[in-house]
């Protein structure tokens, strides 16, 4: 009987492979997303840095992984940090909206389609992204907070 409310509480089988796959059940993952624009130089882009959730956040998460035995959830939410490495850095805190039906992370500023790592802004293709190591994406952000970034 276990066994079966174990298998029924499982998320759901992927439907297609994601070149940016985010875990919505992982409520204590550090997640680092580089994206880079198309016509910029090597050394400018954005660093996305999704962060764990709060613990009233994974208190909801742990709901919510029960409840989609009975309605399938369609979006998480994760904190965020956004760090860009242009002439004037910036660092700012937002919030990330994780569609799960369309595969998309939205956040201030854009989008990124989960499937092919494109990053959408003002109606059009800015650029691609792509998931970093946890320890590549770690170091990334001493390196841009050490720069005064």
């Amino acid at each position: 009987m276990a066994m079966a409310w174990l298998a029924a509480c499982a998320p759901p089988a992927a439907d297609e492979q994601l070149a940016i796959p985010l875990n919505p059940q992982c409520s204590t993952c550090d997640d680092f997303l580089r994206c880079d624009e198309a016509a910029a130089r090597d050394h400018d882009f954005l660093l996305l840095h999704l962060e764990q959730k709060t613990f009233w956040a994974q208190v909801a998460t742990i709901r919510d992984y029960f409840v989609q035995v009975f309605h399938e959830r369609e979006e998480d939410r994760r904190p965020l940090v956004i760090y860009t490495s242009e002439m004037v850095p910036d660092i700012f805190k937002a919030e990330a909206v994780i569609d799960l039906a369309q595969h998309r992370i939205a956040f201030p500023g854009g989008w990124i389609d989960q499937r092919n790592g494109a990053w959408h802004h003002n109606g059009g293709v800015k650029g691609q992204c792509r998931m970093l190591p946890r320890q590549e994406g770690r170091a990334l952000v001493r390196q841009l907070r050490a720069s005064g970034r």
